[in-house]
């Protein structure tokens, strides 16, 4: 009891940080002037998925394999070992000898199947030249991204286990803060116009402004 109070202690005090890292990457994305061909093919990829998503299906499946798999990939960085593995449309389950805080979050945080992409075009990029596909990477890697943006929120509404078991209103605010900082750096790669310090800086300043502005209202300060 006592520590689900803290979580949503906590929940409540990100709040001002989920704000101010909202505001703050629609500000970068503001900041951005021009889209040359490569980047074009970012936007690309997320205007694909997102006709295929509202239009024709939504690949839950695919989903669920991501998902399961960041928890199994989550559970053997921290050292555990999975027990059992099912994935199915309607979902699916991991169990591990290693339950944690960042195994029950991780599918939430990180975009899998972009990370696989990544993986694949630098690993391929080390042993030979593959600039020609450049843009189908950056296609892939919008693609990928907006999948995982999309799917997550879909999940979230749902109210998954692993969420409700680490504090829905910590988990919400810690997987938005999260999803925020990735899109922002995968911009500022891709953008010279996205700033990721200043997105970062910026984020941090403004969440203590509003601490400070909210602290001095509630004791007349």
């Amino acid at each position: 009891m006592i520590k689900r109070t803290f979580k949503m202690a906590l929940g409540i005090l990100m709040l001002p940080a989920s704000f101010s890292f909202g505001a703050n990457l629609f500000k970068q994305i503001s900041n951005i002037s021009s889209i040359g061909n490569i980047e074009h093919y970012f936007f690309c990829g997320i205007t694909a998925y997102a006709i295929l998503h509202i239009v024709f299906f939504k690949p839950v499946y695919i989903y669920v394999l991501g998902h399961e798999s960041m928890h199994a990939l989550a559970t053997w960085i921290c050292g555990g070992k999975v027990t059992s593995f099912k994935v199915s449309s309607s979902g699916g389950s991991v169990e591990t000898t290693k339950p944690n805080f960042f195994v029950a979050l991780a599918p939430y945080l990180f975009p899998f199947y972009a990370i696989i992409a990544s993986l694949v075009f630098g690993g391929l990029s080390l042993v030979v030249d593959i600039s020609a596909f450049l843009n189908i990477f950056v296609f892939t890697l919008g693609f990928t991204l907006i999948f995982h943006l999309i799917m997550t929120i879909e999940m979230v509404k749902k109210k998954q286990q692993d969420i409700a078991e680490t504090g829905y209103i910590f988990s919400i605010n810690f997987i938005f803060i999260c999803n925020l900082v990735i899109f922002a750096f995968i911009l500022s790669a891709l953008f010279s116009d996205v700033n990721f310090t200043n997105f970062i800086m910026y984020s941090i300043v403004d969440t203590k402004e509003i601490f400070c502005t909210t602290f001095n209202q509630l004791f007349n300060y």
